[in-house]
C-alpha cells in the first residue's frame, strides 16, 4: 500500500494522497477486503481502504470505508476526523458541479400536494434529476402514514404516449417532515431528448389524502451529473459536521493554534474554519467581491485571543480589548487633560518574502485615531500613524518591509492632551498579505 501512495511534503493532517502505483493499490484493496471478511470488527482495515479510495478520488467509497471504521469506534478522534475529510471532499467537488434548474411553473414555497407535470429537455452530460422535497403539515399526520413520491414519464419518441411509472420512493411522514426527502432519478435513457415528467405525492393513510390539508414544498428540482446527485443524497455537509463533532471545537481550535505558531498560516486557517463550522456555522471573515481571496495569506482572522495581549510598553490608559465573533475590538475612555491611548500586541511568525503588501480590514466610531506598528527582522515601522479610522468598513493597504513579520501593534489614542471626555472604538476584521 505504501508504495502505491504518494504524499505531499510537508504532510498535514488534512493532506490527501495521490496514486503512484495503481496496481499496488488494487492489490492492497484485495488484501484489505480479505482482512475485513475474516476480521469484520477490526476498524484499521476499513480505515486503510478509505485512504486508498481517497487517493483514487473515489469519495463515496472512501466515506463508506471510513464510516465502517467510525461505526466500530465512534469515540475515536482519528476515525471521526478522517470520515469528515471524505465528506469535505464531496462538498468541494459539489461546489463546481453543474446545476440546471427545472421550472415547475409554480411557486415552490408552499404548494398543495397536487401532481405537477413539466416538460424537460435532458442534456447528455446531466442526466440525473435531483429532487429535494418536504411536507409541511397543517395538521398532525398519523404515525402510520407514509409519503409516497412518484415520478411518471411520458415520451412520444419512445412510444410512451401514456404516463408510465418510472420512479417511486416511500418514507414515513415523520421522516419527511423532519429531514425532507432527497433522491435522484436516472434519466440517461432520455439523454438528448425531451420527456414529460409528472411529480406526484400520495399518502398511504387514506385520512391523510386530504390534499388541501398538506403543503408540499419542492426545495430543489434540478438536473445535474449522476456523480453530483450521488453526493447530494449522502447529505455530505451534515455527515461532515456529525463526524467533526466527534473531534470537537477545542481540538480543532488548538490544532489551528499549533499550525499558526510554527508559521503554517494556511493550515491554521483551515482548522479555524472547520472549528467554527461546529459553532452555528459562524463565518470568519468578510471580503469584497473585487479581492481574489486565493491570492491572500491570511495572518489573522481573530478566532481567539491566543496570540494577542495588551502591549506591555505602550503606556496604556483606561481602555479594554476583546476578540469575539471574528473581530478584534479595542475601546478607549478619553479623560480631560490627559493623552489617552491603548495598544494590543499580536505575535506572529510570518514569512512575508513572497508578498508585496499587507491588508487590514477595519472601521471605527467617529473620531477614532489609529496607529499600527509592525516589527520585521530589520526594524519597526508605522504604516499608519495617528490616522483617522473610517466609520464604515475599509481595507487599508501598506507596503511590506523585510522578509519576516514578528509582531503587529494595533493602537488607538490621542495625539495630544484632550480637553474633552469621550470614547474611541476600533473593530478589526482580518489582517492579510497579498
Amino acid at each position: 500500500m505504501d508504495q502505491g501512495l504518494i504524499w505531499s511534503q510537508p504532510r498535514f493532517a488534512d493532506s490527501i494522497p495521490s496514486v503512484s502505483d495503481e496496481q499496488a493499490l488494487e492489490a492492497a484493496l484485495r488484501h484489505l477486503q480479505v482482512a475485513t471478511y475474516w476480521r469484520p470488527d477490526d476498524p484499521q482495515a476499513y480505515r486503510l481502504a478509505g485512504w486508498i479510495y481517497m487517493a483514487q478520488k473515489d469519495w463515496l467509497h472512501a466515506a463508506d470505508s471510513f464510516t465502517e471504521a467510525w461505526n466500530l469506534q465512534p469515540n475515536s478522534l482519528l476515525y471521526s476526523w478522517e470520515r469528515g475529510l471524505a465528506f469535505e471532499q464531496m462538498m468541494k467537488e459539489l461546489a463546481n458541479m453543474p446545476i440546471i434548474p427545472v421550472n415547475l411553473g409554480v411557486s415552490n414555497e408552499q404548494l398543495h400536494c397536487i401532481p405537477i407535470t413539466v416538460d424537460v429537455w435532458v442534456p447528455k452530460e446531466n442526466t440525473a434529476l435531483l429532487l429535494d422535497f418536504t411536507v409541511n403539515s397543517y395538521k398532525s399526520l398519523p404515525e402510520s402514514s407514509q409519503v409516497i413520491l412518484r415520478i411518471l414519464v411520458s415520451s412520444p419518441e419512445y412510444g410512451w404516449n401514456d404516463s408510465v411509472l418510472f420512479f417511486q420512493r416511500r418514507a414515513t411522514a415523520s421522516e419527511v417532515e423532519r429531514d425532507g426527502m432527497v433522491d435522484w432519478v436516472d434519466l440517461s435513457s432520455f439523454a438528448g431528448r425531451k420527456v414529460s415528467l409528472t411529480l406526484d405525492v400520495k399518502f398511504s393513510d387514506s385520512g391523510a389524502n386530504d390534499l388541501g390539508s398538506q403543503g408540499c414544498q419542492w426545495k430543489r428540482v434540478i438536473l445535474t451529473t449522476q456523480r453530483a446527485a450521488e453526493y447530494v443524497v449522502r447529505r455530505p455537509y451534515s455527515q461532515m459536521i456529525a463526524s467533526w463533532l466527534g473531534v470537537g471545537y477545542d481540538v480543532m481550535l488548538a490544532k489551528g493554534d499549533i499550525e499558526r505558531k510554527i508559521g503554517n498560516y494556511r493550515e491554521a486557517l483551515r482548522s479555524y474554519e472547520r472549528a467554527l463550522l461546529l459553532q452555528d456555522n459562524k463565518k470568519i471573515d468578510e471580503f469584497p467581491t473585487d479581492i481574489d481571496v486565493s491570492s491572500l495569506l491570511r495572518l489573522e482572522s481573530f478566532v481567539n485571543e491566543t496570540f494577542w495581549k495588551l502591549c506591555p510598553w505602550c503606556d496604556n490608559t483606561i481602555g479594554r480589548w476583546t476578540i469575539s465573533n471574528g473581530l478584534l475590538e479595542v475601546t478607549l475612555e478619553e479623560t480631560i487633560d490627559r493623552r489617552d491611548h491603548i495598544g494590543v500586541l499580536g505575535i506572529f511568525n510570518a514569512d512575508s518574502s513572497d508578498y508585496e503588501e499587507g491588508l487590514i480590514r477595519l472601521k471605527g466610531s467617529p473620531g477614532t485615531i489609529v496607529t499600527i506598528e509592525i516589527e520585521t527582522e530589520n526594524r519597526r515601522f508605522r504604516p499608519f500613524n495617528y490616522t483617522l479610522a473610517p466609520v464604515d468598513w475599509e481595507i487599508w493597504s501598506f507596503q511590506l518591509e523585510g522578509k519576516k513579520i514578528y509582531s503587529i501593534i494595533i493602537g488607538i489614542g490621542e495625539l495630544e492632551n484632550s480637553m474633552r471626555s469621550g470614547k474611541q472604538r476600533l473593530l478589526v476584521d482580518w489582517i492579510a498579505l497579498r
